[in-house]
């Protein structure tokens, strides 16, 4: 499913009840929140040689959706 990553949205959506659910960012490719019963993770996908890689970035309590996008655009502009 795709939304804008912001705070609000975060904070709005709602634990997965079982399993396992992935928002991605429509501004920000590759940018995702992953949802599971019990927390919300910042995460983020990039493929290198036609592999994917997932990084966490962190919790979203540990970490604002701005904060977290910052630092994906800071890690990936030099890489």
């Amino acid at each position: 499913m795709k939304i804008r990553i912001n705070k609000q949205n975060v904070d709005d959506l709602d634990f997965a009840e079982k399993g396992q659910i992935i928002y991605r960012d429509t501004d920000l490719i590759g940018f995702i929140v992953w949802v599971i019963p019990k927390s919300k993770t910042f995460i983020v996908d990039r493929k290198y040689n036609n592999e994917i890689f997932r990084v966490v970035v962190g919790q979203t309590d540990g970490i604002s959706a701005a904060g977290a996008k910052k630092s994906t655009i800071n890690h990936f502009s030099n890489s």
